[in-house]
């Protein structure tokens, strides 16, 4: 009150100035001319410069004290006139809680309902209306299909990947100690290069990750790994049944080598028998037969009909040739039978080769986002064909990871290692560095 005084201007809503004037609250002899409405219903003239849509100035002529009260009104900073309920008033500048439903806030904002369950507060835009429900710990918001067009499903494998890509993360608010508890989500910057229509920016360029969002794609991606799992199951599920459908009773459930030898005991029937690594069979037609290689020449073992001996029939300069004894076996280091050694079987001992793609080492900005352009891999085989198509794996600062983010918020160094290993075993490797410097 001490902030008012006779002679100053008040805003007061228009349709309750004539009341007002009847009870002699207000003087509104200086409104457009000095022209003032009467109790008959005259309506009003156009309105002058003193107007504002429904709103009239009107002067103070007196003011009297009548006594404190409490009032919970919508905070307004500084000493302005605002309108509400069609009441015209000075705020009432609230420093400390704002209660709504309640006279004793604990908060900046407190809202309180004596209705258990329901909403206690809602929120309305020009698309939908979010409402919190204390009772039961939900924030419902609009989702009726009468609100939405264009409604297209998510790619299940493409949503799955890019939530792969995420990296949760703990961290504490610049402006906290360390030593408090620490909290728990994503940093927006990297969230943005993956789902860019969850995250907004401020005026000041702050940006912030809409977690409601990421609901419907965690959804997707649970539903496309249990694709996986049901197929994964529905096969696990045949292959037992197999197993179970080999015997009856004791024999039911054998193991995989009671599986082999069971394999192995049907080919006895047909006059087939395996012994040692040994083929044997009863009779055998055949189209084309081959025996041996130009790297492994080898015979075929005859006995003879009278005397029962092995005897080893070749082929030695387009002539054959009878040898005493079993033909040998094909060996590393074996030699044939005219004692010079026969070839040694080829052994894959290169290396894959992986080519590093992008800038060597790499630089990026504090606090931006570095993007992997990652690598390739080439092997040559022992036949000396080539294999583009080893897997690579990838480890940060010596961690293995499913997918490259880096951690930029501050100055570092950070080393990311491909490395494929193909058939044979042999390892190839390439490092990159990724320097996180200053922003200039």
């Amino acid at each position: 009150m001490s902030e008012l005084s006779v002679g100053m201007q008040i805003a007061v809503p228009k349709d309750g100035v004539l009341e007002a004037h009847q009870a002699g609250l207000i003087n509104s002899r200086q409104w457009m001319g000095g022209h003032s409405p009467s109790a008959g219903g005259e309506a009003w003239p156009s309105l002058g410069a003193g107007s504002f849509g429904d709103v009239l100035w009107d002067e103070i002529i007196s003011i009297e004290e009548n006594g404190e009260e409490q009032v919970w009104d919508i905070e307004v900073e500084g000493t302005h006139n605002f309108i509400g309920n069609n009441i015209f008033a000075h705020n009432t500048y609230i420093s400390g809680n704002t209660g709504i439903g309640t006279s004793t806030p604990s908060s900046k904002l407190h809202v309180f309902s004596n209705i258990s369950g329901g909403g206690v507060a809602t929120f309305t835009d020009a698309n939908a209306s979010c409402t919190i429900d204390p009772t039961n710990s939900g924030l419902s918001c609009s989702s009726d299909q009468n609100l939405k067009k264009d409604i297209v499903a998510l790619n299940a494998t493409s949503t799955l990947d890019k939530l792969m890509s995420l990296r949760a993360v703990d961290y504490h608010w610049s402006g906290e100690s360390s030593a408090v508890g620490t909290h728990t989500g994503f940093v927006a910057q990297e969230v943005e290069a993956v789902f860019p229509e969850f995250v907004s920016t401020d005026t000041a360029g702050r940006k912030a990750v809409a977690y409601g969002n990421l609901i419907p794609v965690m959804v997707t991606a649970i539903q496309k790994i249990n694709n996986k799992v049901a197929v994964l199951d529905s096969r696990l599920s045949n292959l037992e049944a197999l197993v179970a459908s080999s015997g009856s009773g004791a024999e039911a459930g054998l193991t995989f080598a009671q599986i082999i030898s069971e394999f192995v005991s049907q080919f006895e029937t047909i006059g087939a028998k395996f012994v040692d690594g040994i083929a044997y069979f009863k009779n055998i037609f055949v189209g084309k037969l081959t025996v041996g290689s130009t790297a492994k020449p080898t015979g075929i073992t005859i006995y003879d009909e009278v005397t029962g001996l092995p005897y080893c029939l070749k082929i030695q300069n387009g002539a054959t040739v009878s040898l005493s004894g079993q033909c040998p076996e094909p060996s590393l280091g074996a030699t044939n039978s005219n004692g010079s050694a026969t070839s040694s079987p080829a052994v894959d001992s290169s290396v894959p080769v992986l080519t590093i793609l992008g800038n060597n080492p790499a630089t990026v900005p504090v606090g931006s986002t570095y993007s992997d352009l990652g690598a390739t891999v080439t092997d040559t085989n022992a036949d000396g064909s080539v294999n583009n198509n080893l897997g690579i794996a990838t480890f940060i600062n010596g961690v293995e990871m499913q997918s490259i983010s880096l951690d930029t918020s501050t100055t570092s160094v950070h080393t990311i290692l491909y490395k494929a290993t193909d058939g044979a075993g042999n390892v190839g490797e390439g490092t990159r560095t990724v320097n996180v410097v200053s922003a200039e």
